[in-house]
C-alpha cells in the first residue's frame, strides 16, 4: 500500500492522532514531512505481525482439513476391507440373504446359524426383590432365547422403578413379570407361526408368562375373611381363590385355619371362588349362601369333605347335595331364598372374572400382599414362605 501519498493528505491533528493510536507520542509543533515519515514506519512495523498471523490461521485450517481428510479416508478403508470379508464369507459359506430362515453352514469343525433378522429389543418389567425361584426371570429369557428368536437384547426393569411405572402406566399392565418387545420382532420369518404368543399392546408385543406379582388387586369386596383381624388396611394381607371342586383347594383350607390361628390378629385371610369347571359354579353360590348366615367356614367343610358325591353329579342333583346340607347347618327357607337369587349368582360370577384378569390359572393360588403364590405347603413351610414374601415387601411379621 502507499502510505505516503495517503498520510500527505492528512493534516497535522489527524496525524498525530494516528501516531498515537500506534503508541508514538508526537505534536503539531512538528512538520508534517516528519509526522508523515514517523507514521509510514509505525504502519510498516505492524504490518508483518498481521501477516504472520493470518498465515498461521491458515495454516491451522489446512492442518485441521487434513486431518478429516484422512480419518475420512480410513473409515472409508476399513468399512471396504470389512464389506470384502463379508462378501467373501458369504461366498465361501454359501449365505443368501435373500432368505429370511435361519441358515446352517460349517466352517472347519464349527457349525453356525445365521438370521437375517434385526436385533429384537425387549423390556422384561419384573420384582427384582422377590428371591422365590419362580420369579427368577432368567428362564424366561431362556424360553424367548429358545422359542422365539436367539437375537433379542433384553432390557431388566424394577416395576417400582421411575421407568418401571412410566411402562406400568403406559401400556397399563399389572401382571409381572411381563415382556415388551419393540415391533422389529414383526420382522421374524416365522413371526406368523409364534403371534399367537403375543397380544399387541399399542406400539408394542407383550408377552405374558405365568404371574408371580400383581401391581393392584385382587379387591376385597365381597371376600370371605376367616381371620380375627378383618381391617382393610391391615399391613398383612392374604387373599386365596380356592375351587371347590379341587382336591388341593380342600387340601389347602386347614392350613390356611392353622395360620388364622396363629396370626389371625396381624393379618387378614380372605378366600373367594375360582372356577375349575364341572360344579364349581352351583358349589360357590351355595357357599355364599352359607357366607350369608355366618355359617361360611362350616359350609366349606363340609363342601371339600363330600366333594366326592357331588362333583360329578348333575345340576338337579348338586342342588339337592347342597339343600341337604343347609338343612344342617343354617336356615333353611332363607338359604333356598338365596339360592336362586340372582344377585348371589353376580358375586360368584365376579369372583370368577376377577380370577381371570389376575392370571389365577389353578386353585389354591395366594395373593400374600401382592405377590402370587401357587400350590399346596404343609403349614410351616407356607409360614416360612409367607415370612419370606413379607419381608421382600418390607413387613415384619412379628410385630
Amino acid at each position: 500500500m502507499d502510505f505516503e501519498s495517503k498520510f500527505k493528505s492528512y493534516d497535522k491533528r489527524k496525524l498525530v492522532k494516528q501516531l498515537e493510536r500506534h503508541g508514538i507520542s508526537a505534536n503539531v509543533t512538528q512538520s508534517k514531512a516528519e509526522l508523515v515519515r514517523m507514521l509510514i514506519l509505525a504502519k510498516k512495523a505492524n504490518q508483518p505481525t498481521r501477516k504472520h498471523f493470518s498465515n498461521a490461521n491458515k495454516d491451522k485450517f489446512y492442518k485441521i482439513l487434513a486431518n478429516f481428510v484422512g480419518f475420512c479416508l480410513l473409515i472409508f478403508t476399513i468399512n471396504f476391507v470389512y464389506q470384502q470379508y463379508l462378501d467373501r464369507l458369504e461366498d465361501e459359506m454359501q449365505i443368501d440373504i435373500t432368505i429370511k430362515e435361519p441358515q446352517i453352514f460349517e466352517k472347519g469343525n464349527q457349525t453356525f446359524v445365521v438370521y437375517n433378522h434385526p436385533l429384537v429389543r425387549v423390556q422384561a418389567l419384573y420384582d427384582e426383590n422377590c428371591k422365590r425361584p419362580e420369579c427368577d426371570i432368567s428362564q424366561n429369557l431362556d424360553q424367548i432365547k429358545s422359542s422365539i428368536t436367539p437375537l433379542f437384547e433384553p432390557e431388566l426393569v424394577h416395576f417400582d422403578s421411575r421407568k418401571g411405572k412410566h411402562l406400568a402406566e403406559e401400556y397399563d399392565l399389572n401382571l409381572l413379570p411381563v415382556f415388551l418387545f419393540d415391533q422389529t420382532v414383526k420382522e421374524l420369518y416365522d413371526f406368523d407361526d409364534k403371534v399367537e404368543f403375543f397380544t399387541q399392546n399399542k406400539d408394542i408385543f407383550q408377552l405374558q408368562t405365568t404371574p408371580t406379582r400383581v401391581l393392584e388387586g385382587p379387591e376385597l369386596v365381597d371376600s370371605k375373611i376367616i381371620t380375627e383381624n378383618s381391617s382393610l388396611d391391615s399391613s398383612i394381607k392374604i387373599i386365596v381363590y380356592m375351587s371347590p371342586s379341587s382336591i388341593q383347594s380342600s387340601e389347602a383350607l386347614p392350613v390356611l385355619e392353622d395360620l388364622a390361628a396363629k396370626f389371625g390378629d396381624k393379618m387378614l385371610i380372605a378366600i373367594k371362588y375360582y372356577n375349575t369347571g364341572g360344579n364349581d359354579f352351583l358349589a360357590a353360590t351355595a357357599l355364599e349362601c352359607f357366607y350369608q348366615q355366618d355359617e361360611f367356614l362350616p359350609g366349606l367343610r363340609t363342601t371339600f369333605n363330600d366333594q366326592r358325591n357331588w362333583t360329578g353329579s348333575s345340576e338337579a342333583q348338586v342342588r339337592s347335595r347342597f339343600k341337604t346340607y343347609a338343612r344342617k347347618l343354617v336356615n333353611y327357607s332363607k338359604f333356598v331364598d338365596c339360592f336362586e337369587n340372582p344377585q348371589t349368582e353376580q358375586i360368584v360370577r365376579n369372583h370368577f372374572q376377577e380370577s381371570g384378569e389376575l392370571g389365577v390359572i389353578g386353585a389354591p393360588t395366594f395373593f400374600i400382599n401382592n405377590q402370587i403364590l401357587v400350590g399346596n405347603y404343609e403349614l410351616d413351610d407356607f409360614a416360612e414362605l409367607v415370612d419370606q414374601i413379607l419381608r421382600s415387601e418390607k413387613v415384619d411379621l412379628s410385630e
